[in-house]
């Protein structure tokens, strides 16, 4: 990512009331990375293990 991990945007300002990805920005984040489990699970031609995906 260009500014840094998706983990600090997504936590980084936890708590203090300022987020750095709206609600819009959070819900097509997680759904391009369920497409993309779909993707690897599914339609990928090579086996893909992508061991522990956290919250």
């Amino acid at each position: 990512m260009s500014n840094g991990s998706l983990e600090k945007m997504l936590h980084d300002n936890e708590g203090s009331g300022n987020h750095n990805l709206n609600l819009a920005q959070r819900v097509d984040i997680a759904l391009d990375v369920a497409h993309a489990l779909d993707y690897l699970h599914n339609d990928a031609e090579q086996v893909v293990v992508h061991c522990d995906i956290k919250p």
